[in-house]
């Protein structure tokens, strides 16, 4: 299993992707729309599980990490800690 951190801006979207054991796999940057976000998760090495912080905008990106991942979660912005 992989896992995508996915942290959501008004114009840039930055996801993280790494490995079970915690090896970083990829770090990647799109603008934040539908066609660039879509690509961006298709590339993402399946399974994967994705976290995405809320924010303004959160609820059309929920819907298409849905549609690559089998699970994903959302956190709070201001309670998210590693």
């Amino acid at each position: 299993m992989n896992y995508a951190g996915i942290d959501l801006h008004k114009h840039s979207t930055y996801v993280s992707v790494m490995k079970e054991d915690g090896e970083i796999i990829g770090q990647m940057r799109v603008r934040t729309n539908p066609e660039e976000l879509r690509l961006l998760l298709d590339k993402i090495p399946k399974p994967f599980s994705a976290v995405l912080e809320t924010s303004g905008n959160w609820y059309w990106v929920y819907d298409l990490i849905e549609e690559s991942a089998p699970k994903a979660t959302m956190s709070k912005r201001n309670k998210s800690k590693i």
